[in-house]
């Protein structure tokens, strides 16, 4: 029951049980992990609003433009080949034409274009006179969930993920690899293993949190096939114990969906040592630069972060596929083919070369299909008030150049959402000459931060109207 002032007062059984209740998560859970986890179950249990989320997906060195965009006008319009791995998500997608990146100097690369994208601030010079540019200001996703009252009060306040981090040169330049900020040259890198990400989230429920040395228990029990459950049942059994029965049932939907994620790790496992020495090496930690490999790693780090996301571990995250100037190996593309190629040198080819846009397109195309699988999975996960995951998260694709001659103008641009993060009305939008900062403002407003701009006054020129409704 929900208690409003001056309201129905609660049944007296159950405040004294809600009392042991926080009084067991204050005592003797001994890590905030778990406390904050569990407490958060009852509180959703007894009507808290359902959480919003905010993912940025990021995939590199722009798209082949007559392949991307749709075709058509309004209902009768169809996906372009490479957004048609969307198709089954049409009704919780917005195709966004037009945008620009305004960078605050002259400048025309990968790396100017991510440090823009992500900050919408200036940026300063570059490190050791490399393109690799430094931020000035807090990446927007961060700046969000310092201000956002929907955002916060939860175990991880945001995560930063990668399914693969290798550059195309030996040059380790941070504005490529980096979504997320915490303030001026504070990059956040992320996570590029599934098992020292699998540890630290779900390390942090046991007694202790995520330790190095629980974490090691962890791994241990883990290759036996056990689950971090197990550390945590007793915990959990006297928590179920005093609390109200709407609570419970979270508690089972949660251990379900933590138990079906381990499993799943298991059986991704058990395929790759069938497999050969390069994709072995993912379970390894070693880096693996076959484009089969980076979708295993992928769709293990997204499993994570959908049971992430279903049991409020986290809000925020920032996730990319590789990142620009990526030295992503494909092969096979287009289906019919045999011959390997490195993605970042094949985009700086003859743009207008129709065999080069095929084999441009298929890889952006694969890109789509790793992306869609995990949108129509959150899609499929209900939340307690009988919406989806997906329903309540706003999604941005994006990526950091508009296409391989490192131009800003046209940046193919997906938001996907439902009704919860005010995406009523899918379709494409245009906004012509209109910047990304633009779509920040709009993005800001869902999670209710009122920014007055953001950057430069020529960097923005206000929310775009009619993307998102107000919710």
């Amino acid at each position: 029951m929900k208690i409003t002032p001056g309201g129905p007062v609660p049944y007296r059984p159950y405040r004294r049980a809600r009392r042991s209740f926080l009084a067991a998560l204050g005592g003797s859970c001994a890590t905030i992990g778990l406390g904050a986890w569990l407490g958060s179950v009852e509180s959703h249990a007894q009507g808290a609003p359902t959480p919003r989320r905010l993912m940025v997906i990021h995939r590199p060195n722009g798209t082949i433009r007559r392949h991307w965009l749709p075709q058509g006008a309004g209902s009768q319009a169809v996906l372009g080949s490479i957004l048609q791995p969307f198709a089954g998500l049409s009704q919780r997608m917005i195709v966004i034409d037009g945008l620009r990146i305004v960078p605050s100097r002259p400048a025309a690369d990968h790396e100017a274009g991510m440090v823009t994208l992500c900050t919408g601030e200036p940026f300063g010079d570059a490190r050791d006179g490399r393109d690799d540019y430094v931020n000035t200001a807090p990446s927007v996703d961060q700046r969000l969930l310092a201000t956002s009252p929907l955002l916060g009060n939860v175990p991880f306040p945001s995560l930063q993920v990668a399914a693969h981090d290798g550059l195309e040169s030996s040059a380790r330049t941070i504005a490529d690899r980096v979504l997320s900020y915490a303030g001026p040259d504070q990059p956040l890198f992320p996570e590029l293993k599934p098992r020292l990400l699998y540890g630290r989230i779900f390390g942090a429920l046991m007694a202790g949190g995520a330790t190095p040395q629980n974490q090691a228990m962890l791994q241990d029990a883990r290759a036996r096939q056990q689950s971090v459950l197990d550390f945590i049942r007793a915990d959990l059994k006297r928590l179920r114990a005093v609390a109200p029965a709407s609570a419970r049932e979270r508690f089972d939907a949660h251990e379900s969906a933590i138990r079906g994620l381990e499993v799943g790790l298991d059986q991704s496992h058990a395929a790759l040592a069938g497999c050969s020495a390069e994709a072995a090496a993912v379970g390894a930690d070693v880096e693996v630069r076959n484009f089969r490999d980076v979708a295993t790693v992928g769709a293990q780090h997204l499993a994570i972060i959908r049971v992430v996301f279903a049991c409020d571990l986290s809000r925020v995250v920032s996730y990319s596929w590789s990142p620009g100037v990526s030295g992503l190996v494909f092969e096979g593309i287009p289906e019919g083919t045999t011959d390997s190629f490195a993605h970042h040198p094949q985009t700086h080819g003859n743009l207008e070369d129709p065999d080069l846009q095929l084999r441009l397109a298929g890889v952006d195309r694969w890109y789509s299909e790793q992306t869609a699988s995990f949108i129509q999975a959150l899609e499929s996960t209900p939340e307690a008030d009988g919406t989806s995951l997906l329903s309540n998260t706003l999604i941005l694709y994006v990526n950091e150049v508009a296409a391989g001659d490192h131009s800003y103008t046209n940046m193919p641009l997906v938001v996907f959402g439902g009704p919860g993060v005010g995406l009523r009305a899918p379709g494409i939008r245009a906004y012509e000459g209109r910047s990304t900062n633009d779509l920040w403002l709009s993005v800001a407003r869902q999670f209710k931060v009122a920014l007055p701009g953001l950057g430069h006054p020529d960097q923005y020129s206000g929310p775009l109207e009619g993307l998102l409704d107000d919710v």
